[in-house]
């Protein structure tokens, strides 16, 4: 069923209708369909000035609920139409423009009643590998993720799936903007904003596909709703990139007043995350929390002005976005936190890739591997989940979101799945102490 949208949204759902004013608006230069792994589709939208190539590019995450980016909100028009800059947003499965009634999409019930965050992740970056096939955009220039609220949510999740599926566009990621990050739960934060009983309606009609009132109370389906209630705190997607170790500048926007978000919350949830995968000084976040008195959830002017200004800064690689340098003294061999070391041993294996199987085992706080085959190698840890073999510091390795172990070599990547146990025989050779390091006296 496809009908005309209703603007009758909960509170709890969060538009990024405020953040622009509408002379920032600029029509679309291209738009294409891209689709997710579900099989469900997006309108994706490129925003560009008429003419322009080889431009940085900013890819808009909006919050929930039903509208069109086909005239995308994010306040970065002016620089889109002075042609500094591309804008890449992606509308939800089922929702397309109105040409009649520009303010009121058409939405196809099936696809916008079932989306999930995966959708969105996935169509945002189908819709940028699209984006960088077009002549507006630089094939390797700078890349900008924005998300606010919801969008906050697929911008991390984005970067994630960067880094473990597209690399080279991951370290092309010069900042992300989120602003509304939400701090809890969804079911917290439902409960909190319409109180606990109406919250239980809320979640019973999710479960059972009551579409027709929740749709009517607050602009989203059951599955939608359901994917959100089951999607949990954001604090695993912080805790996935931080392990990555990746160098990252993350800048968060922040109303005071908004009852969604608590700043301080979210600003200790993503530096505790980095805490525990790398010590203070080499720690690869760059974080920044901008706070704006009397702004709600959807921000103000003056956060709106903010926002244009740090874009523009991050895609140009000024002040804190400008790339991180490479360390000063070289190689690492950090410790492997404990709770890293049981979990990343194990035997890996692939039918692929120079190494047929790799068996990786704890040995004191390091991890040793050995190849079949091979010489066995020690993995010199370099923070979060990546490590270089110290018999061959040109080969890396890390362990991706998926639990594979990824081998780095000759500019190629070789995925391992886990596939059991480490080898019996290179534990019990491995079960004695570690060997004392190079020109340390025994005890």
């Amino acid at each position: 069923m496809q009908h005309t949208a209703r603007q009758t949204l909960a509170p709890f759902f969060c538009l990024a209708l405020a953040l622009a004013p509408a002379t920032a608006r600029a029509a679309p230069l291209a738009q294409t369909t891209v689709q997710a792994a579900s099989g469900r589709s997006c309108l994706a939208f490129l925003q560009a000035s008429p003419g322009a190539l080889g431009l940085p590019l900013v890819v808009a995450s909006h919050g929930s609920g039903i509208y069109t980016n086909v005239h995308d909100r994010f306040p970065v028009g002016d620089a889109v139409r002075a042609g500094r800059v591309a804008l890449l947003s992606v509308d939800k499965p089922g929702v397309r423009p109105n040409p009649d009634k520009p303010g009121e999409p058409l939405v196809d019930d099936a696809a916008y009643n079932a989306y999930t965050r995966a959708d969105l992740v996935d169509c945002a970056a189908a819709g940028l590998a699209w984006a960088r096939s077009q002549p507006a955009v630089a094939p390797e220039g700078p890349l900008v993720l924005y998300g606010h609220s919801e969008g906050a949510l697929v911008a991390l999740a984005l970067l994630d799936q960067l880094h473990a599926e597209a690399p080279a566009e991951a370290a092309r990621v010069r900042g992300l903007l989120l602003s509304g990050t939400p701090t809890l739960a969804f079911s917290a934060t439902l409960a909190g904003q319409v109180g606990v009983r109406t919250a239980r309606k809320i979640e019973a009609l999710a479960r059972s596909g009551g579409d027709a009132e929740l749709r009517e109370f607050g602009g989203i389906g059951a599955g939608t709703l359901a994917d959100m209630l089951d999607a949990g705190p954001y604090e695993a997607l912080l805790g996935a990139l931080a392990a990555r170790g990746a160098p990252i500048s993350i800048t968060l926007f922040h109303g005071e007043d908004d009852s969604n978000c608590d700043p301080e919350a979210v600003r200790s949830s993503f530096t505790s995350r980095w805490e525990r995968h790398h010590p203070a000084d080499r720690r690869p976040l760059r974080l920044q929390l901008r706070r704006y008195p009397e702004a709600g959830h959807h921000g103000n002017a003056e956060m709106a002005a903010d926002l244009a200004l740090h874009a523009e800064a991050a895609w140009l690689g000024l002040g804190p976005y400008a790339p991180a340098a490479p360390p000063d003294d070289g190689l690492l061999d950090l410790p492997v936190p404990a709770e890293d070391r049981a979990r990343l041993e194990g035997s890996y294996g692939s039918r692929r890739g120079p190494l047929p199987q790799i068996s990786v085992v704890v040995r004191g706080d390091q991890l040793v591997a050995q190849p079949t085959g091979q010489p066995q190698l020690t993995l010199l840890h370099q923070g979060g989940l990546r490590f270089r073999a110290d018999i061959d510091t040109d080969i890396g390795l890390h362990f991706d979101s998926a639990g594979q172990l990824v081998v780095e070599q000759g500019g190629r990547s070789f995925p391992m799945p886990k596939v059991g146990p480490p080898d019996p025989a290179l534990v019990a050779r491995l079960a004695g102490p570690a060997p004392t390091p190079a020109g340390s006296a025994a005890p």
